[in-house]
């Protein structure tokens, strides 16, 4: 299971910290995220983080643009 720390709905900057975590079911932990950020509901998914044991990550957007995000463990 992952999940994203939640974000306000607006970020006053347009450089800020997405933060993520994760847990397996057997409880060994998570190796590495996959992090993806997409543009508004119709834009193209790209990579943020790809293969990785961070669990944070600086991403920079445009002021009044919508930014979905997922992560995969």
């Amino acid at each position: 299971m992952t999940r994203i720390s939640e974000l306000a709905p607006t970020q006053p900057v347009r450089t800020f910290t997405i933060r993520w975590q994760g847990q397996d079911q057997s409880g060994s932990g998570v190796a590495t995220y996959d992090v993806q950020v997409r543009a508004g509901r119709g834009g193209a998914w790209t990579n943020l983080v790809s293969g990785s044991a961070a669990t944070s990550a600086a991403f920079t957007g445009e002021r009044g643009q919508t930014y979905y995000v997922r992560v995969r463990a």
